[in-house]
């Protein structure tokens, strides 16, 4: 079924999520196991959430949308979903304690010898106060499914551009050889994996 891109600018189900010390720690635990402060909860540190750790619940958001029928996505295309781009701006720091609640909107649907190329915007802020928390781009692409209609156009995206002094910055990151693992299945919705006993 083809990609129906009559829904853009229409809203996604928004999401409230927790940010427990639980959550916070084991997250912290997947993607950096050796920092002691970090996962010491007794101190301010431990209660810092890292910077990324927002996706855990935005990623909900996203996959909300993919079982809308709004959208027309059969089961099987839905799988055929490749995360292509993906543009955060942060504005505070998340910690242990804070109510979040993310909100998001279709913003392109357009069609690519790939397949459909859709974009979403998500906004995260606190449930309480609306402080804006970070903002976020994400794009898909859809391997052989073709996009219906056109739509109206949405408020065109903002490009999150670096200063000029992080363009030349360069990082190197040597991640073990179970990371990707651990990283995508132990730590969905930041909650530990726990093995069924048989």
């Amino acid at each position: 079924m083809p990609f129906n891109a009559e829904t853009i600018g229409e809203s996604l189900q928004p999401f409230e999520w927790e940010v427990t010390p639980r959550r916070v720690l084991a997250f912290k635990a997947a993607l950096a196991p050796e920092d002691a402060a970090a996962l010491d909860d007794t101190t301010k540190c431990g209660h810092a959430a890292l910077p990324m750790m927002i996706v855990s619940p935005e990623w909900q958001v996203i996959l909300s949308s993919l079982t809308d029928s709004r959208f027309g996505l059969s089961a099987q295309e839905r799988i055929q979903g490749v995360h292509a781009s993906q543009d955060t701006r942060f504005h505070r720091r998340v910690e242990a304690g804070d109510q979040l609640r993310i909100r998001g909107r279709l913003v392109t649907a357009r069609q690519s010898r790939a397949g459909a190329v859709v974009s979403v915007q998500l906004e995260t802020e606190l449930a309480e106060s609306r402080a804006k928390v970070a903002e976020w781009i994400y794009t898909m692409i859809y391997r052989g499914v073709s996009v219906l209609g056109h739509g109206s156009p949405a408020a065109p995206l903002e490009s999150y551009e670096f200063s000029s002094s992080a363009d030349n910055a360069h990082n190197e990151i040597h991640l073990p050889a179970a990371f990707c693992h651990v990283y995508t299945e132990c730590q969905k919705s930041g909650i530990p994996f726990t093995p069924r006993r048989r």
